[in-house]
């Protein structure tokens, strides 16, 4: 005799079984290989890295470089606009990745401003008193903060939290997850 269960029956069981991680995923295993990686980009950066200018703390642009070649090997950089504020320069990038666990891209946007340099002792609105050769150099440097400012998004090991009195860590449950499966031998 075959035993049938109506939707009804289906429901009841589904709702007395506790809902586990796996079933909250299409993909748990990508979940979990992909929880692992941001639990390393947010690992705290190596302290040889951090540099201090004015008691704030922060990487060099060189290093956040090096560690988008090094992490995402693709990665796109894009100023979407600059313009004069007050008496700064101001840019808006966007930052494009590729998820080395997932393949997709994904897009963080940054922000980066840099006052514009005058003679000692003027006004700084007075625009006849900007320093030869400012905009020249200050425009790449809110250029840099606003790339240092997208890529600090993508986790701790870019210097998300440098400056934060409070820290949250971070640790992926989707990494747990299958670590749990692999101790449990599944």
């Amino acid at each position: 005799m075959t035993q049938t269960t109506t939707p009804a029956k289906r429901e009841q069981t589904a709702a007395a079984r506790p809902v586990q991680l796996k079933d909250l995923h299409a993909k748990p295993e990508l979940a979990a290989l992909h929880g692992e990686f941001l639990n390393k980009l947010n690992a705290a950066p190596n302290p040889n890295w951090i540099k201090t200018n004015q008691g704030v703390k922060y990487i060099p642009i060189e290093r956040i470089e090096h560690l988008l070649r090094t992490i995402y090997q693709r990665w796109e950089w894009q100023v979407m606009d600059y313009k004069v504020i007050a008496n700064s320069i101001c840019v808006h990038g966007r930052l494009r990745v590729q998820e080395p666990t997932t393949l997709e891209w994904i897009e963080m946007d940054g922000l980066g401003a840099v006052p514009i340099q005058v003679r000692s002792g003027s006004n700084p609105a007075d625009f006849s008193s900007i320093i030869p050769n400012a905009v020249q150099k200050n425009l790449p440097a809110a250029e840099s903060f606003a790339l240092k400012d997208a890529a600090e998004k993508l986790g701790k090991v870019f210097g998300s939290d440098l400056n934060r009195k409070d820290e949250i860590a971070f640790k992926s449950v989707y990494a747990d997850w299958v670590n749990e499966g692999k101790e449990d031998g599944q």
